[in-house]
C-alpha cells in the first residue's frame, strides 16, 4: 500500500458518486458498478477494505437521508458487492433494516 491518503481519495469518489445521483446522471453507474464487482471478486483484503469502507461506507454516508443507501443502488450493484453493502448497513443497524425497507 502506497503513502497516499487512499481513503481520502476515494471519499471524493464517493462524494462525486452521490452528486451524480442526486442530479440523475447515472448512465455510467453500470460500468463503474460492473468493475467494482470485478475488483472486489479478485482482490486483496486490503483494496476489499478500500472500497467497502472507503467507498460504500462514503456514499452511504455522504448521501445521507437525501438518497435511498438500503435500496437506491441496487439496480447496479452486482452480487459481491451487493452482498458487501448490506453487509456495511447490518454492522451499522443491525439486520432488522431489512425489514422495514422491503
Amino acid at each position: 500500500m502506497s503513502n497516499r491518503l487512499d481513503y481520502f481519495e476515494i471519499a471524493e469518489i464517493a462524494r462525486f458518486l452521490v452528486e451524480k445521483i442526486k442530479a440523475g446522471q447515472t448512465s455510467f453507474f453500470n460500468d463503474f458498478f460492473n468493475q467494482v464487482e470485478l475488483i472486489l471478486s479478485n482482490c486483496e483484503s486490503y483494496v476489499e477494505d478500500l472500497i467497502v469502507v472507503g467507498l460504500f461506507e462514503g456514499i452511504q454516508n455522504i448521501g445521507g437521508k437525501d438518497i435511498d443507501y438500503h435500496q437506491g443502488f441496487d439496480k447496479w450493484l452486482r452480487p459481491v458487492s451487493k452482498q458487501k453493502w448490506v453487509n456495511l448497513i447490518d454492522s451499522w443497524e443491525g439486520p432488522s433494516w431489512r425489514n422495514t425497507n422491503q
